[in-house]
């Protein structure tokens, strides 16, 4: 059948209503996603984690405005909690929590998130109702878990970290700093190893820092064979100032304290006192401790264990050099033979080569080299006194005609493989180490590497 002219005009007019109401379709909303509400972490003051056989209560201990966060377990155990770890937590839920997607509803137990299987999450305000409340299930993907509100049964997937967060026992809450004080506040280090007892005592304030406060003095040894270096008792004290643990042994755990590797006695500026017990079945990989009252044994860092074991030899003073950089007035290499001296131009930061004629130096490594002297510390102190000199010598020569001399000797390895050189130096009893790296690079300075 052929359309006439009329008839193609009545169809074209029905086309175009039909697309002007195609237009006029408004397109469905999208379904609006969930947003759990944000919650400020200072304004949480309890945390109550629940399953159908144990509930897990965390209770902020201080509340004062402006103070550092401290919190308790108060159930099913009590003890000091980590507040690093529930501020990590409360940090998720401080922005609100978006629901990634809606993936099913109902069928709860094939997302972890029936009552058998589910963990509760509660954060409570300082009275009232929980102001935050969600059902963690299990994990999805990428750091996410399947969550569902109280009394629903629409199943999401929201970023609120992973389920093995909230399956963390109480143990696993505790407060792992066990000793935090401040290094400078330690007044007197004592350290028994069996017959044998240093006794470290700090001595009086030599100055005053860019504040004006006094700065801490340096520590002595009782009875000391040899000059201490103060700055390895330092690094021992600050160890022992702040022990974080990795576990919670129980109180009869085998660690070793009949008798102790070592006893460790703190004594503070305010006349307080802690003490460490190591345990002999401390090793390369741990150290076991006993600390103050606390009836579990520590399992820490073998930084510790290194610390209160370090043998009376090793505390020997590893300073090398000592001078100030205004008054050096050359430096000069003795290496195969061959010296070469440089010397700083007076009244300017310019160095020369005087010795031989016609040579350069490198401008930023001479004065680095200088500075980095003035205060050359050894890496290490020779199990012995043997040395076999190789000629090569550095010498400072200060303005009045003192010196300082560093002679190099035989080339070893400790034992982690590393190169070190066996040095002796002018006015020091004892052979020490340098890393060989350190070395060449004062050669190549000179034009010797």
């Amino acid at each position: 059948m052929r359309l006439t002219s009329k008839s193609w005009v009545l169809l074209a007019i029905a086309l175009g209503i039909g697309l002007i109401n195609l237009a006029n379709v408004q397109t469905a909303p999208p379904e609006m996603v969930q947003v759990l509400p944000p919650v400020t972490p200072a304004s949480v003051v309890r945390i109550e984690i629940s399953s159908p056989i144990e509930k897990l209560t965390l209770q902020r201990t201080n509340t004062e405005k402006g103070s550092a966060d401290a919190w308790q377990i108060i159930a099913p155990v009590q003890a000091e909690a980590d507040a690093a770890q529930i501020g990590a937590l409360l940090k998720l839920f401080a922005g609100g929590v978006k629901m990634e997607a809606k993936v099913d509803e109902g069928n709860l137990k094939s997302y972890g998130l029936d009552d058998q299987d589910a963990k509760v999450v509660e954060l409570f305000g300082a009275e009232g109702p929980a102001i935050f409340s969600v059902v963690v299930g299990r994990n999805t993907v990428g750091g996410t878990s399947f969550i569902r509100l109280p009394g629903t049964e629409e199943v999401y997937r929201a970023d609120v970290g992973g389920r093995a967060r909230y399956d963390r026992g109480a143990a696993e809450w505790r407060n792992r700093q066990v000793l935090q004080l401040d290094p400078e506040t330690v007044q007197v280090l004592t350290l028994t190893r069996g017959a044998e007892q240093l006794h470290f005592t700090r001595g009086p304030s030599k100055g005053s820092d860019e504040k004006g406060r006094p700065l801490p003095g340096e520590f002595v040894l009782e009875k000391a064979p040899f000059a201490i270096d103060t700055a390895i008792v330092e690094e021992i004290v600050g160890i022992l100032s702040r022990i974080r643990v990795g576990s919670f042994q129980n109180p009869d755990y085998d660690g070793g304290f009949s008798p102790p590797a070592a006893i460790a006695e703190l004594q503070l500026v305010d006349g307080s006192r802690h003490q460490l017990v190591l345990g002999s079945r401390s090793n390369n990989e741990a150290s076991f401790l006993k600390l103050d009252a606390i009836p579990e044994v520590l399992r820490a860092t073998v930084q510790v264990n290194r610390a209160m074991t370090i043998p009376l030899e090793v505390l020997k003073d590893r300073s090398l050099l000592h001078f100030e950089r205004s008054e050096l007035e050359a430096m000069a290499l003795t290496d195969g033979g061959l010296t070469v001296v440089i010397q700083p131009v007076p009244d300017s930061a310019r160095w020369v080569v005087v010795q031989p004629a016609n040579l350069d130096v490198d401008q930023r490594g001479a004065e680095a080299l200088a500075t980095a002297l003035a205060t050359l510390r050894a890496d290490g102190v020779a199990a012995d006194n043997s040395f076999a000199p190789t000629g090569a010598r550095l010498e400072l020569r200060m303005k009045g005609g003192a010196k300082q001399v560093l002679e190099w000797g035989q080339t070893e390895k400790d034992a982690d493989g590393r190169l070190l050189v066996r040095v002796r130096a002018t006015g020091k009893e004892g052979i020490f180490l340098l890393k060989d790296a350190a070395v060449q690079s004062i050669r190549q300075l000179f034009g010797r590497g």
